[in-house]
């Protein structure tokens, strides 16, 4: 016999919700085991709980009136999908207690979520489901497992603008209540935490609950089923405590009073399974009404939020790229810090000043103006304008300053062209490149369709952007300015480069000085260099300040000094790293031999980070996701990692606790990357990441 799920009146769910038989007691006010309390203090206890409960619901009532009238949007970053691939992801958040949801759970992973995820793809739409109740490592602590629960809520609330694919399953217990001392006071306040409520209320309260989430589904499970458990196994499915059934029973009321219609009843039966020599187990059947009830309820809400997929075109490839640059841009412009007086100068440069002031030495003498080399065949130097070529070591900010000042730029007014080598999977092809600059420069659009023709023929591009800059040098053209940050990272060589541009189109480059080949191409044009500066002393503690002030930390004077005297701190990328080692190390009072250990080069101090991370890692997950992203080179999708990162020969991807875990940690380090009709990627988010994953081969594991 199947299941029968209903959305009950309200004098119906008022009569059924919280209650049962005998079970575990989970709550600390409950009585041991064995001890009979006397009616007075059982109904002692019952007014007391009553009490708590109430005081819970007037502070959650508090807060719901509070974010209703401020238009309340979750902490998470609040950026629906971009439209650059087509595809979405769409995750469901599955929230219950863990023992008493074991056949709801597994008819979800076996039958709904396969169905559910084929019909997504027909639309385009990448199925990820969020079960994060199994698989959780030995040696997680209580506050990490908490805030790994919220984080990946939060991921599904920064794809759905606040309204997560959300499915919580409740039966006969309420689920585990921490105190206050196990939930770290950033999460406290990050998530609106209400104090004496369970792990299990505070997913329903931010999934759904305070937002009255649309895409939130609840199924109640009804409590019949009890009366044919056997009393051995009667423990896992029932709450004894008093507190404990007073949370479980309100909570049911309000959530079919504020969602009469993303609320379902469902009815199960028993199945007891005898192994020889062990005592039966009991498994729930007879849930295929609750099964198709989830189904139909999310390809609606996924419908609803990701409509018309079907009709979804594949964007030319110029038009992709420059969307994912756009957005690379954006990214990219957030983690600028102390740079404020640099863009300012390369503004006035690109506004039509002169170059900045000379700080070259050595190996990158600027040449004279006389020297200056011509780009364009029988054109004087007074209508041509050198490029100007920024070089600093890697991690130094360069791509950073390169988005702040395009950002800056496009704000004022100014026409811009920008190309960010490592936006996306296709931005180190220099053909790709120079198609949308010529799209860019062409002042005939009549021409459109004949430069359309020459998309894949790299020889015709070169060729007619070489004649459309003498065309232009030769006319009155509109100032641009073209910013290129990364030519180090081009798959092939710079000959399409010229050495300069017609006077009101100004060219600013951006490279890494390691990297010699590029270099060398670079000093034959005879550009103006100008090599980036380090911060300035009141740049990094500033820094350092902001950064550490955001999770509630502050270094003394002695440990600022410290910090900022290591010869790299001048270097943004290494000062991050190391601001977010002292952020998780744990030992306050060792924080000052911890800066005494940091090393003095970016390598160093990324593989000091990468052995700590694999060796702290009890699951071998990280060393091998690690290990992952290095031989593949571009990235992998989440979906391909999980597979991967599992148990290949049994064909079980790995528990998405662990992946969490592992993704939580390096979440500093890594970025996704949009693939043109394909599903997103994750690749490190700086090319020295890579490079200093050699130090695996040497991790204990």
């Amino acid at each position: 016999m199947g299941s029968i799920i209903t959305r009950k009146s309200e004098e119906t769910k008022s009569s059924t919700a919280g209650h049962g038989g005998e079970g575990p007691n989970i709550s600390s006010r409950s009585a041991p085991h064995g001890t009979n309390k006397k009616e007075p203090d059982l109904e002692s206890d019952k007014i007391s709980s009553q009490e708590q409960v109430a005081g819970c619901w007037e502070e959650i009532d508090r807060q719901c009136e509070r974010l209703e009238k401020k238009c309340y949007c979750p902490s998470a970053d609040q950026t629906l999908q971009s439209d650059v691939t087509g595809w979405k992801t769409a995750r469901i958040f599955v929230s219950s207690t863990f023992r008493d949801f074991h056949s709801e759970r597994e008819v979800l992973v076996k039958k709904v979520f396969p169905e559910l995820r084929e019909w997504c793809e027909e639309r385009k739409i990448h199925l990820v489901e969020c079960d994060l109740r199994w698989g959780i490592p030995s040696d997680s602590t209580t506050a990490a497992t908490i805030a790994t629960c919220l984080e990946e809520l939060d991921r599904c609330h920064s794809e759905t603008e606040g309204k997560p694919f959300f499915l919580n399953l409740l039966g006969e217990r309420y689920g585990w209540i921490p105190s206050l001392s196990d939930v770290p006071e950033a999460v406290q306040e990050k998530y609106l935490w209400v104090p004496n409520t369970s792990i299990t209320c505070m997913e329903v309260l931010y999934g759904g609950y305070r937002t009255k989430n649309l895409n939130a589904a609840f199924f109640i499970r009804e409590k019949d089923f009890l009366a044919d458990l056997p009393e051995q196994c009667a423990d896992a499915y029932y709450e004894k405590g008093v507190l404990p059934r007073e949370h479980l029973k309100v909570l049911k009321e309000n959530l079919n009073k504020r969602f009469p219609n993303q609320t379902f009843h469902y009815s199960c039966e028993v199945s007891l399974e005898n192994e020889h020599g062990t005592r039966p187990k009991a498994k729930l059947t007879g849930l295929e009404d609750f099964a198709t009830q989830v189904l139909y309820f999310y390809k609606n809400a996924i419908e609803k939020t990701f409509p018309n997929q079907r009709d979804i075109k594949t964007l030319p490839s110029d038009e992709y790229e420059d969307a994912m640059q756009k957005k690379y841009v954006e990214q990219k412009s957030e983690g600028l810090i102390g740079r404020e007086e640099e863009v300012q100068v390369l503004l006035a440069y690109a506004k039509g000043g002169p170059y900045p002031a000379d700080n070259t030495c050595g190996d990158f003498e600027n040449p004279k103006d006389e020297e200056s080399k011509s780009g364009i065949e029988g054109q004087s130097s007074d209508t041509e304008t050198p490029i100007l070529c920024i070089c600093s070591q890697a991690g130094c900010g360069k791509t950073s300053l390169m988005a702040g000042l395009v950002q800056k730029a496009s704000e004022e007014g100014l026409n811009v062209f920008y190309h960010f080598v490592g936006s996306s999977p296709y931005s180190n092809d220099h053909a790709l490149l120079l198609y949308r600059l010529i799209c860019k420069l062409e002042p005939d659009k009549e021409s459109m369709d004949k430069i359309k023709g020459m998309k894949e023929n790299e020889t015709a591009l070169v060729k007619h952007f070489e004649d459309l800059l003498l065309k232009l040098t030769n006319s009155e053209q509109p100032p641009l300015l073209i910013v290129i940050d990364g030519l180090d990272e081009f798959s092939h060589g710079l000959d399409w480069l010229p050495a300069s541009f017609p006077s009101k189109i100004r060219c600013i480059l951006a490279t890494r000085r390691e990297n010699l080949p590029t270099i060398a191409r670079l000093k034959a044009l005879r550009p103006k260099w100008w090599l980036l500066p380090g911060l300035t002393e009141n740049a990094k503690s500033s820094y350092v300040e902001q950064y550490l002030k955001r999770y509630s930390k502050v270094l003394d004077s002695t440990q600022m000094k410290l910090l900022l005297a290591n010869p790299l701190a001048n270097c943004p990328l290494w000062l991050t790293i190391a601001c977010e080692e002292l952020r998780v190390f744990g030992n306050f009072k060792k924080i000052t031999t911890k800066i005494q250990k940091f090393p003095d080069s970016l390598s160093g101090l990324l593989k000091q980070v990468i052995t700590r991370l694999v060796e702290e890692d009890e699951t071998n997950c990280m060393k091998k996701f690690l290990c992952l992203m290095k031989v593949s080179g571009t990235g992998l999708p989440e979906y391909a990692l999980l597979s991967l990162l599992g148990n290949a020969a049994h064909g079980q991807p790995i528990p998405l606790m662990v992946w969490a875990n592992v993704r939580r940690q390096l979440k500093p380090f890594l970025r996704c990357v949009s693939c043109n009709s394909a599903v997103e990627r994750v690749v490190f988010f700086h090319k020295t990441f890579c490079e200093a994953n050699c130090v695996l081969s040497k991790c204990k594991t």
